[in-house]
């Protein structure tokens, strides 16, 4: 471990909002009942041990559904919280599901071009990427400060399937990432790579066993 850096991602686990498939940005709901059983049922997987017993360091949005989560995947490890680490800003549609706002001619506009505007009284793209950037850039210099290798980050869905598209080399836009909550992303760079800054070395998918999350 001591030639490459690696970051992997985890999204928070289910909440009641994510079951009727509403919009959560900022308001801050807890897991559910279902969602803290899964997520300790996740943490209990062999193939997942390996990942959780090398983190040295945790970083979480400072939102209570990724707290809980966070808390429950690394018991041993002190959380540190980062309001940079927050999901996308929905203003008014926040709580709020498709059949909710499908004949808002706001909302139609921005489906069909998300990176342009934003949702009404919300953040607009540039604003959600600059934040995103900043705290993942604070998180690699504090790795840097105190020689630490490997980081978990606990966050939401969009904040991953953008450092996706920004640090892994392919071809995969914003929404073709598969961030499904009980997935883990793990990005390794070699040392040459991490001083500059560049895409990841290398990419992958942290194994899950689905019996362990029957």
């Amino acid at each position: 471990m001591g030639d490459i850096m690696g970051i992997t991602l985890y999204r928070h686990g289910l909440t009641a909002e994510n079951e009727r498939k509403a919009y959560i940005g900022w308001s801050n709901p807890p897991l559910s009942d279902t969602g803290r059983e899964a997520t300790s049922k996740w943490r209990k997987s062999l193939r997942l041990e390996a990942y959780f017993s090398q983190t040295e360091l945790v970083y979480t949005s400072d939102l209570t559904r990724c707290m809980e989560t966070a808390a429950i995947l690394f018991p041993q490890l002190p959380l540190t919280s980062m309001q940079g680490l927050r999901e996308l800003h929905f203003g008014a549609w926040d709580g709020k599901t498709y059949l909710d706002l499908q004949h808002d001619p706001a909302y139609q506009a921005w489906l069909n071009d998300p990176f342009t505007g934003g949702p009404p009284l919300g953040e607009k793209w540039e604003q959600f990427a600059g934040r995103i950037s900043t705290a993942f850039n604070s998180i690699c210099r504090k790795m840097e400060q105190h020689d630490v290798k490997e980081v978990g980050i606990i966050t939401h869905g969009g904040v991953i399937r953008y450092l996706l598209s920004e640090m892994v080399a392919s071809h995969h836009s914003f929404y073709d990432w598969d961030v499904s909550m009980h997935k883990g992303h793990r990005l390794v760079w070699n040392t040459a790579d991490w001083r500059r800054r560049r895409t990841c070395t290398s990419y992958q998918e942290v194994p899950i066993r689905e019996k362990e999350l029957g």
